[in-house]
């Protein structure tokens, strides 16, 4: 059996166990599988973007490599800038801040191969990040002489050395000299096996003595150590055994005999069923970029020229689309076409200035919409869009969920949380019956941050968000809420998910503590200054997690009992006023309410088109109204 070394990360032995100083394990993604998508970085300056160049894997950057970076503004115009690889094989470009809501594409070629990215649209709240990795050319396993350098990848990670299968020794990295680590799992159910009893025999070179054992009992996390197997307190050559029954009726499992390391720790794992790695994961790299949309002189003014492409970049024929129009009215107007036989419709609109547009269609009974364009009079509008096959199996999605907490005034706490998600396999994600992306018990005001928005639906005002479209197999897809629970100095969190979370963590401040199981500190770079990461494990779907953090503001209450009392006069003096004031022009009143609502209405960008509309009612609702009055005033009413 070929040694495998996704296995630790499906089971979470890279952080909850055998790695456990680490906190970034999340779904076992070879770097080839990850080339060209990018990702919204809060740790680069806005109007910045890297680029890391690799020969096949981690341990071999493509250095001195020039990259180019083709970036179109927000008003279509475009520029290329250019920027060479350092010794990680990243290559920086900034001062893009010009380029804000456009979009920019990342290139580089290697040998015969020209890589890449998808479309990375320019945000104003952070930078971006994209890796491009040429198909050969690097070890992607990597190996004991491989890179050694903060950015090496460890046991468990894409391009780290290979973890030998349950019942071999290894030598894990990080790990005191001395020290055994012993992981108990089921591979079957995918979880740690807590409560086992593990032996370990220590067996003295030839005359050196009896056979001794240690015992210990592994934790919730599936995890036991045993530590002084070193000279003085182990004689040098004591050979090295582990057993343990997994359960009731189990045969005993054993590992095979091993000699310590002498300069760092090792570890074994005693498993529980067999290894199935999990679907194949189509690998991004091989499709072509889909482009943003854009203008083409050559096509007729009012065209749009939709071309639809399925998962190979098979052009799809027959296919049923339409380009919606979205204006200040709110009557949306749809145009309709069929894609011919190279993929392609062109669909006539009207042009209109002030309106933006889509595309969408329905292919395998799921929603696709390309982001959203204004037409031009310099000339048509070429938009691309990728569909796929979708699935609803929540087995094929793995995701790993990451909160912020912090306190607020009034004795609320801010909590951020971060779920990101990847669908394995070469078909998208897409539930039959929906999917709630819902925060914490008691969460409130929930937001979808905008990093979100292309993926998450949010009615005003309600308590969860929903997700709009189907998640492409093989993409890095950020589910991001913002939300506000209440506190008494410590925020309680009840978590459940109905997605496979492969690792759970929490950023904490300096001055909170955390309460919660099976919890541990890391060493991993926090994306937030003053903050550690804190990891708490895997969680099954709609498993439950728990956790409480201390150390935020309350409010005095003394000041809460003031504000009680003097709201309470405030009202009684606002009501009397209401009872007691002169009825005022109810024109006046209108037109004031009109005029508040057309400076809302510019103050509101094209994309939030339902919030537009929201106000576009309001503002008919009024209009009609001072209709009514106007015409019952005469000729000479003004309005």
């Amino acid at each position: 059996m070929r040694r495998v070394r996704t296995w630790i990360a499906v089971l979470a032995l890279g952080v909850g166990v055998l790695v456990a100083s680490r906190s970034d394990a999340g779904p076992p993604i070879d770097p080839r599988a990850m080339s060209g998508i990018p990702r919204v970085d809060p740790q680069l300056p806005p109007g910045t973007i890297t680029v890391r160049v690799l020969d096949g894997g981690f341990d071999a950057p493509a250095t001195e490599v020039e990259v180019t970076l083709e970036v179109t503004g927000a008003d279509g115009k475009s520029e290329v800038r250019k920027a060479t690889t350092d010794a990680q094989g990243r290559a920086t470009v900034a001062g893009l801040e010009a380029f804000v809501g456009g979009s920019a594409i990342a290139k580089v070629t290697r040998g015969q191969e020209t890589l890449t990215s998808q479309s990375m649209e320019l945000f104003a709240e952070a930078g971006s990040r994209v890796m491009l990795v040429a198909a050969g050319g690097g070890a992607v396993t990597g190996s004991p002489g491989g890179s050694t350098g903060a950015d090496a990848p460890k046991h468990g990670d894409p391009g780290g050395p290979e973890v030998p299968l349950p019942g071999t020794a290894f030598v894990l990295e990080g790990t005191p000299a001395g020290e055994l680590v012993v992981g108990t799992f089921d591979l079957d159910a995918r979880k740690p096996i807590g409560s086992i009893e593990v032996t370990l025999s220590l067996t003295p070179p030839a005359g050196g003595g009896e056979v001794q054992t240690r015992k210990a009992t592994s934790d919730a996390r599936g995890k036991v150590s045993f530590d002084k197997l070193l000279p003085p307190d182990v004689a040098v050559g004591t050979t090295l055994e582990v057993t343990a029954t997994l359960g009731a009726g189990q045969p005993v499992k054993r590992s095979s005999r091993f000699v310590m390391d002498a300069n760092v720790g090792m570890a074994v794992v005693l498993a529980n069923g067999e290894f199935k790695a999990p679907p194949p994961t189509a690998a991004p790299q091989g499709r072509a970029a889909v482009a943003p949309p854009r203008i083409v002189a050559a096509l007729a003014t009012g065209t749009v020229r939709v071309r639809v492409v399925d998962g190979a970049d098979v052009p799809v024929a027959k296919q049923p689309v339409a380009v919606v129009k979205k204006d200040q009215s709110g009557n949306d107007v749809r145009y309709e076409g069929v894609t011919g036989a190279e993929g392609h419709a062109d669909v006539k609109v009207e042009v209109q200035s002030d309106a933006v547009y889509l595309v969408q269609t329905r292919y395998d009974g799921a929603p696709w919409s390309s982001t959203f364009f204004q037409v031009d009079k310099r000339g048509g509008i070429a938009v691309e869009l990728r569909v796929f096959e979708v699935t609803d199996d929540v087995s094929r999605v793995r995701s790993v969920v990451q909160f912020d907490v912090d306190g607020l005034e009034n004795d609320l706490a801010r909590v951020v949380q971060l779920q990101d998600v990847m669908v394995t396999g070469d078909e998208a994600f897409w539930p039959s019956d929906g999917l709630q992306i819902l925060p914490a018990v008691g969460g409130k005001s929930v937001t979808v941050l905008p990093l979100s928005e292309e993926w998450l639906n949010h009615e005003e005002k309600a308590p969860f968000a929903t997700l709009a479209g189907p998640i492409p197999p093989g993409e890095l897809t950020r589910l991001a809420l913002a939300y506000v629970i209440d506190h008494d100095g410590s925020a309680e969190v009840r978590f459940t998910s109905a997605l496979d979370s492969l690792e759970t963590s929490v950023l904490l401040g300096a001055e909170q503590t955390l309460d919660a199981a099976g919890a541990s500190k890391t060493e991993h770079p926090s994306p937030i200054e003053d903050k550690a990461v804190w990891v708490m494990g895997p969680r099954a779907p709609g498993a439950v997690l728990e956790f409480s953090v201390a150390g935020l503001p309350t409010r005095n209450p003394l000041y809460r009992n003031i504000g009680l009392v003097g709201g309470l006069a405030i009202g009684l003096i606002v009501a009397a006023a209401l009872v007691t004031r002169p009825k005022g022009d109810p024109r006046l009143r209108l037109r004031t309410r009109r005029d508040q609502l057309l400076a809302l209405l510019e103050g509101i960008p094209p994309s939030q088109a339902q919030r537009r509309e929201r106000v576009v009612a309001a503002l008919d609702h009024v209009w009609r109204q001072l209709d009514v009055l106007d015409r019952a005033a005469g000729p000479n009413a003004k309005g």
